[in-house]
């Protein structure tokens, strides 16, 4: 047995504050994902068009999946449990807005916190038959959000150092809240993390890959904006005669400040001086648009999107079979995503489960513990599927029952299936019907049949000649 570890997590953790090894010093720890009296730059990243519509790309197709619980087990009781786990959790809160709020948390920030609460609710009996409660029982009331920027210190749990004991937020006071420090412990959190390392529990934000790029952007948007600043409006400009007097150059200053953009934006050149922009003109400097949409590119691929950028910037580049393999890839990552998030709800990061305080306070020590898993995720090619599942049923690779088209009904949003109002399959979908009925030929059949189209051919082709007349 071996039932303690030699080895430790490898990060220096003393007293709560954590020691960040990101290479970039500029951007470690609460420089990143902020603090109570500091923005961090992630916060600052989040308000590019582009950098928050990378996180939608993640955040739009699991909320809009069919999140729910499904069974340890195919028993009666491990199936209603499974049912209350997705009553209470699923449809008594708003998942959709805690889902998108946790996905944009740990995607900025590199981790989220929700505190949860819980009380004594109603329970439907209609629909909870074997719930013991007789009608009452115990559910979450809320998740409380606890930003990333109000976290300032980390606690070790001495049984795992890779697991949290508490944290401490410090909050700046409000109407409603008071300032000061307060000890969290662990057990009342729902924590996620990206990507964490050994003990290093802010994780990695799927934004850090984006830093470059958008950095580059910043800049290379300022360096356009200078461009357009500088040539953008044109500059009036006059060129005076060899020894003008007083009142020539008066009367050029009087023009030209009636022409002028901006204040004093005009020229006057003496006899024979030439003016010129050195270095501005489109053929002796770097197309500056070109590399913004690189670094918009680079963001996109950051969260495996790339393939919505396919024709942008590059007229031509567009490819429908290209995109379809990227997509594959987009897919795998929202897949892991979605793991990620069921994972964190159904084990726990910190040694206690989220499901299990339900199960238990519910239906007891003995009931076993549903897991949650996202459904009918849209980044799937759902028509493909169906094609290829009817296609096997056909070939009897797989036989069509009630789970796969619960499955198929669920992933196209079909609806669930009415055996009441159910109508009766065709007898052959594989090949058509002929229009009439063929009837066995007797002994004259065919010399009937022949003689007929002897008749109607000659008829035939008077009707053709006549025509041609």
């Amino acid at each position: 047995m071996r039932r303690r570890a030699r080895g430790g997590s490898g990060t220096s953790a003393f007293s709560g504050w954590l020691r960040d090894t990101d290479p970039n010093t500029e951007i470690r720890g609460p420089d990143w994902y902020g603090a109570p009296h500091k923005t961090g730059i992630v916060q600052k990243m989040i308000r590019d068009p582009h950098v928050k519509r990378s996180v939608a790309f993640i955040s739009d197709p699991l909320c809009a999946a069919t999140w729910r619980f499904l069974p340890a087990s195919k028993s009666a009781i491990d199936r209603e449990v499974a049912d209350f786990c997705t009553w209470a959790i699923v449809e008594r809160l708003p998942w959709t807005r805690y889902l998108r709020r946790l996905v944009l948390g740990y995607a900025a920030a590199g981790f989220h916190f929700d505190e949860v609460t819980d009380d004594v609710c109603t329970v439907p009996q209609d629909r909870f038959p074997l719930h013991p409660g007789a009608g009452v029982g115990i559910a979450p009331t809320k998740l409380h959000d606890r930003p990333a920027h109000t976290i300032t210190r980390w606690f070790q749990s001495k049984r795992d150092p890779e697991q949290l004991s508490a944290v401490e937020q410090t909050l700046l006071g409000s109407d409603t809240e008071e300032i000061g420090r307060i000890i969290i412990p662990a057990n009342r959190l729902l924590r996620i993390t990206h990507d964490q390392e050994g003990a290093y529990f802010p994780g990695m934000s799927v934004l850090r890959a984006a830093y470059q790029p958008w950095k580059l952007k910043i800049a290379f948007l300022a360096i356009d904006a200078i461009k357009h600043e500088r040539t953008g409006v044109g500059v009036p400009m006059m060129e005076l005669p060899e020894e003008p007097d007083p009142a020539d150059v008066a009367a050029a200053e009087q023009i030209l400040s009636a022409m002028r953009a901006q204040e004093k934006d005009y020229m006057i050149l003496p006899n024979g001086y030439k003016f010129s922009w050195s270095g501005a003109g489109e053929s002796n400097v770097s197309n500056i648009d070109l590399a913004i949409g690189r670094c918009n590119l680079d963001i996109a691929w950051n969260v495996a999107a790339g393939f919505q950028h396919l024709g942008l910037t590059n007229k031509g580049a567009g490819s429908y079979a290209v995109g379809g393999t990227q997509i594959g890839a987009y897919h795998l990552s929202i897949s892991s995503h979605a793991a990620l998030i069921a994972e964190a709800i159904n084990l726990g990061m910190d040694g206690h489960s989220f499901v299990e305080r339900y199960v238990r306070a519910n239906y007891g020590e003995t009931a076993g513990l549903p897991r949650l898993a996202a459904k009918n995720l849209p980044t799937h090619n759902w028509p493909e599927i169906a094609k290829t599942v009817n296609l096997c049923v056909a070939a009897g690779t797989i036989t069509a029952d009630g789970p796969l088209e619960e499955e198929l009904r669920l992933g196209m949003s079909l609806g669930p299936h009415d055996p009441e109002t159910a109508r009766e399959k065709p007898a052959s979908l594989g090949s058509q019907p002929s229009a009439e009925p063929e009837e066995p030929a007797g002994p004259e059949g065919p010399e009937e049949e022949n003689a007929e189209d002897a008749d109607a051919e000659p008829a035939a082709a008077a009707v053709e000649r006549d025509h041609l007349c």
